[in-house]
């Protein structure tokens, strides 16, 4: 029996957080978000994984912040940390504050633009998306949680969206 195709999954829900991480525009469902704020006191944890930024206290629960530059691999320019926005999700259990430059609007977008991740889109970045809704003037790329937060994969990534 055929499996159904779980990237449709994503249309079933319609409303999505944007946020920006250098260049890209990125969403996920705002299901999967626990909170979003500016980033706060955040501790340099040593010999870390390269993407884990450092660790936070949360509402007296310890947060891992993963640096989504680094993670997605992205260049990080520079920046101002202080100007950066956490978005928590939930992961096996755990709590991450996902850090990206800046939060866009929640928007509600509608099955008719959802389609699966372009076949010249980089192999990694398809494996880390569900899809991509396409707006007037860009793609968005839905986050797959799961397996952008897998610290089995290579985090090595080179970049070739179209």
């Amino acid at each position: 029996m055929k499996q159904p195709n779980q990237t449709r999954d994503i249309t079933n829900a319609s409303e999505f957080v944007t946020f920006e991480i250098g260049q890209h525009e990125f969403g996920l469902d705002v299901l999967e978000i626990l909170d979003v704020f500016k980033p706060v006191r955040i501790t340099h944890i040593p010999q870390a994984r390269p993407e884990v930024f450092g660790v936070l206290n949360l509402r007296g629960r310890i947060v891992t912040v993963i640096d989504m530059h680094y993670k997605l691999g992205l260049p990080i320019e520079k920046r101002d940390i202080t100007k950066c926005m956490n978005i928590v999700v939930e992961h096996k259990g755990d709590h991450y504050a996902l850090l990206v430059d800046k939060i866009g609007d929640v928007q509600t977008l509608s099955e008719k633009t959802f389609e699966e991740s372009p076949t010249t889109m980089d192999e990694f970045w398809k494996d880390i998306s569900k899809g991509v809704h396409k707006l007037n003037d860009s793609l968005l790329i839905i986050l797959d949680i799961e397996r952008t937060l897998s610290f089995t994969q290579d985090t090595e990534a080179s970049i070739s969206i179209t």
